[in-house]
């Protein structure tokens, strides 16, 4: 009499809806990778910023007549063209650079260091009022809301 029809397979219908659902899993996939790679880049800089700040207060426990004197005070990216590098080893009679002479190329040399990493970005140490020996270290990226800050005590 009547013949039933037996399904073998899947229709057609039940194959593209199956296509929808692996297509936005992949989607969703692609997403986090994006956005792992832009955390990965921020964490990144994050660490750069946090070596060249331990660079800088490397350079003026080395020279703490220069901190004593006020030399790595008010330094700022805006008076970046103020800062020359001056060669040590040109200077008569095996003297050396002065703790000024000092200050001034870890300066550059930090200030430059942190623009070839952030460029755009400002960088300032300002000494605390009213701690001795202690030092406010600010960068402002132009592509972070908020600058990184540390305080750091000699």
């Amino acid at each position: 009499m009547f013949q039933r029809w037996r399904h073998k397979g899947a229709s057609l219908i039940e194959i593209l809806i199956s296509l929808v659902v692996i297509s936005v899993g992949m989607l969703g996939i692609a997403g986090l990778q994006v956005t792992q790679l832009r955390q990965i880049v921020q964490v990144n800089t994050d660490y750069n910023v946090g070596l060249s700040v331990i660079d800088i207060m490397d350079s003026m426990q080395a020279n703490p007549e220069g901190v004593e004197n006020g030399d790595y005070n008010n330094i700022t990216s805006s008076a970046v063209s103020s800062y020359k590098i001056t060669n040590c080893n040109l200077i008569p009679l095996n003297k050396g650079c002065g703790h000024f002479d000092t200050a001034n190329n870890d300066a550059l040399r930090w200030l430059t260091a942190i623009a070839t990493l952030l460029p755009g970005s400002t960088a300032s140490i300002k000494a605390h009022a009213t701690k001795p020996n202690t030092f406010t270290i600010e960068i402002q990226s132009a592509k972070r809301n908020s600058p990184y800050t540390y305080e750091i005590a000699l």
